[in-house]
């Protein structure tokens, strides 16, 4: 998901590769990872604030049990 920061001098991308993270790419070439949430945890759709302070996003967290049963 994408979006325009709020001076518009940069695209938020909230994305998969290997990862779940959320980055910020400028015209310029410059690219950095804000966060980086692993595989356990989907960050979903982005929007920042007007006055491009804060950003907003979703956030999933996948959780897995394994249980062992003996002599039931």
């Amino acid at each position: 998901m994408l979006s325009w920061t709020a001076d518009g001098k940069a695209l938020l991308l909230s994305a998969q590769s290997r990862d779940y993270f959320l980055a910020r790419l400028e015209f310029d070439g410059k690219s950095s990872t804000l966060l980086n949430r692993g595989r356990a945890q989907w960050i979903g759709p982005n929007c920042p604030s007007p006055d491009g302070r804060r950003l907003a996003f979703s956030l999933q967290t996948f959780e897995d049990n394994a249980w062992l049963l003996e002599n039931f």
